[in-house]
């Protein structure tokens, strides 16, 4: 989903191989609202007042120790641990998107336990679903790399009447998409109630990142 894209292009940002150590900083409209409209007033807790203290103290360093201080007296250590964004979300709430994005540019500043904090927390264990959908591992890795949402334990039954018409192996999350190696019956079964039915020699994971 085009969110998760927003969060993997600053990770590959930060992540680069460079002489000089790069990161980001994410603002929404809501971070600016204070500065632009006469009738509110920043704060020095919000993240553009964080950013432009930030800039006033450009070495990589103090930078670091400034945003860990900020972190250590702000947030619990279980509120550091839980800080990332869930993985196979289809939406995602504008707050909770703000605040994500809050703690995003004050943590990935500096590393937590030795080890650069990965932005997206995604729960799926790749091995164990793949034995759910035998022929078709290529397409389900290609989903959960990307982030895509489907019904993990395998199949799904179009039911007419209470009667299943048509069984798939994939079902996209709150899509009407479906793949599998369908005959052209069964395909054309689905399409007839407005699914988009997906073979392994038509799929093509560009069609899906949003």
């Amino acid at each position: 989903m085009g969110f998760y894209n927003d969060v993997e292009r600053r990770e590959a940002i930060c992540n680069s191989q460079s002489v000089i150590p790069r990161r980001t900083w994410t603002l929404t409209w809501e971070d600016l609202r204070p500065f632009l409209n006469e009738d509110l007033s920043p704060s020095e807790m919000d993240s553009l007042s964080i950013f432009i203290q930030m800039l006033e103290n450009p070495e990589l360093a103090a930078q670091q120790e400034a945003a860990r201080n900020f972190a250590e007296q702000n947030w619990s250590p279980e509120e550091l641990k839980n800080w990332r964004l869930e993985g196979g979300l289809s939406e995602i709430d504008k707050d909770v998107w703000r605040a994500f994005w809050y703690k995003y540019n004050i943590l990935h500043i500096f590393k937590q336990d030795d080890n650069t904090p990965t932005a997206v927390d995604n729960d799926i264990d790749l091995d164990e679903i793949l034995i759910y959908f035998p022929g078709l591992e290529d397409i389900v890795t290609a989903l959960v790399n990307n982030h895509i949402p489907f019904e993990e334990d395998g199949g799904y039954d179009l039911k007419e009447d209470g009667v299943i018409i048509a069984s798939a192996a994939i079902k996209i999350k709150n899509e009407n998409i479906v793949i599998d190696e369908f005959d052209d019956e069964t395909k054309s079964i689905f399409e007839s109630h407005g699914f988009k039915a997906y073979t392994p020699a038509t799929f093509n994971i560009s069609e899906f990142k949003r």
